[in-house]
């Protein structure tokens, strides 16, 4: 979620940016942006460009922020 959060934040998002937005080593970094490529998640320009977000990380994101709220809600009714 880190590098999806950094990444919302930037036109373009370099490696070394993300290792020094989030905290996390490089070599994970390149391992999460080969998974999010792989899933659709997010686009390579080049390696001297950058990759940016897709589309469909901004639903998916929408979804489980929409879940963490209703995981959040009180519980109005509860049946011992």
């Amino acid at each position: 979620m880190a590098i999806l959060r950094a990444m919302n934040g930037m036109n373009i998002s370099r490696i070394t940016k993300l290792q020094r937005t989030t905290g996390l080593p490089s070599a994970t970094v390149v391992r999460i942006i080969e998974t999010f490529e792989s899933l659709g998640y997010v686009q390579n320009h080049g390696r001297r460009t950058g990759y940016t977000l897709t589309k469909k990380p901004s639903n998916c994101l929408r979804d489980i922020m929409a879940h963490r709220c209703l995981l959040k809600a009180p519980k109005k009714f509860h049946k011992s």
